[in-house]
């Protein structure tokens, strides 16, 4: 009999504390408006005032710890908020999403961003497609080698892409298995440390390219958000492709990127947004002159 009495009261005690945690989960704020959800009693101190009933909706005026206090038809007073649960308020309709950007619009935008930056570029109509994309280039005059930038503002799928493409070739050719096998080891490596962008390799003609996609669906891209993206694809390539072209070369292989101390960094450039001097000819190749 003493154990069953025991047990009985454990069972209350964790009752209790479930229904007490249940309460506390809820974070309610003076001006809430709140629902009780069973009949809640009233109190000032410990002086009873009413019952409120099961599905009356009032305002928390006050809130202190786990009791807040509200005004009802049968007086006002603290109630535990166990008892009341916060009444969410109902969104407005607003309609359908708003439309995306228009495609020429926001690739206005982003030239006028390179603009603010300090970029030259050049901006290209596709004659297969209605978008229009913004082609510029980068010169790490450090470690001898240019790269081109393609902005493409890819509206209808919802994305911006910005690549760099044709780093270097690697085509599989006779004799190249081993080369090639820690060179796709070393790219899938570093695609698996960072977080934004990817280094890409097409089987079709050995191109290796970098690529960062970011989605924008209904919504346009801020500065700070374009600027970002164009720094990451930057500095990714300027650490990693010296090394990714040592590795297809047969210097030396994949665990350059991830044995600690294999390779002393490539040091950062100084701080700051670099500066462009790109010239671009009549046939729509980019050159600059880029130190970062």
């Amino acid at each position: 009999m003493f154990r069953a009495k025991v047990w009985t009261a454990a069972c209350f005690v964790i009752l209790l504390t479930v229904s007490d945690v249940a309460g506390w989960a809820q974070t309610i704020a003076p001006g809430d408006r709140v629902r009780v959800t069973s009949a809640a009693p009233l109190k000032i101190g410990q002086r009873l005032v009413a019952t409120v009933p099961t599905g009356t909706e009032v305002v928390a005026t006050r809130v202190n710890g786990a009791w807040i206090y509200v005004e009802t038809a049968a007086g006002s007073g603290w109630v535990h908020v166990a008892r009341v649960e916060r009444v969410e308020e109902a969104q407005p309709d607003v309609g359908e999403a708003p439309p995306a950007p228009s495609q020429q619009g926001l690739l206005e935008l982003l030239a006028s961003y390179m603009r603010q930056m300090g970029y030259r570029f050049i901006s290209l109509s596709e004659s297969q497609e209605q978008e229009g994309l913004i082609v510029t280039g980068f010169s790490f005059e450090d470690e001898g080698f240019s790269i081109e930038v393609v902005i493409d503002p890819i509206v209808e799928k919802g994305c911006l892409l910005l690549k760099a493409p044709r780093l270097f070739h690697a085509p599989q050719t006779a004799g190249s298995e081993s080369r090639l096998l820690e060179l796709l080891k070393a790219i899938g490596y570093i695609n698996y440390s960072i977080i934004l962008g990817k280094f890409c390799y097409d089987p079709r003609d050995g191109e290796v390219s970098f690529e960062l996609n970011l989605a924008i669906d209904d919504v346009s891209v801020s500065y700070r958000q374009f600027e970002h993206c164009l720094k990451v694809l930057l500095v990714e390539v300027r650490e990693k492709l010296p090394r990714l072209k040592r590795v297809w070369e047969g210097e030396y292989d994949a665990t350059i990127f991830y044995v600690p101390g294999s390779i002393m960094p490539i040091p950062p450039g100084p701080a700051g947004v670099p500066r462009s001097g790109m010239r671009v000819s009549s046939s729509h190749q980019s050159r600059r002159q880029l130190t970062i």
